[in-house]
């Protein structure tokens, strides 16, 4: 399975997970929901996103601004390698896509 489509996969049990919270409305499922809402989250963040570049120093999770990685080595002839960076952020899980 290639990488479009483990990332289509993911939208779709999103989709699935949100169409079937907002069918049930009983008072006695709230902890369905809390469920629905903690399997969303952790779907949406196996979904990798771009990290955040600040003030052309750092690359930064998109989700928490946690600092992934510094964006030069010897500044400003060498940038550090993407490679470099962690597949997901240290602190709150969110995958990171470092492809340009």
């Amino acid at each position: 399975m290639t990488e479009s489509e483990v990332k289509w996969e993911y939208c779709r049990a999103i989709d699935l997970i949100k169409r079937i919270k907002t069918e049930e409305t009983h008072e006695r499922y709230i902890d369905r929901h809390k469920a629905f809402d903690l399997a969303i989250n952790a779907l949406e963040k196996q979904i990798a996103k771009k990290p955040d570049c600040i003030e052309d120093k750092m690359w930064c999770c998109p989700v928490c601004d946690n600092n992934l990685l510094h964006k030069w080595i010897k500044y400003p002839t060498r940038l550090m390698p993407k490679s470099e960076g962690l597949p997901h952020c240290m602190s709150c899980g969110q995958a990171i896509d470092w492809s340009d």
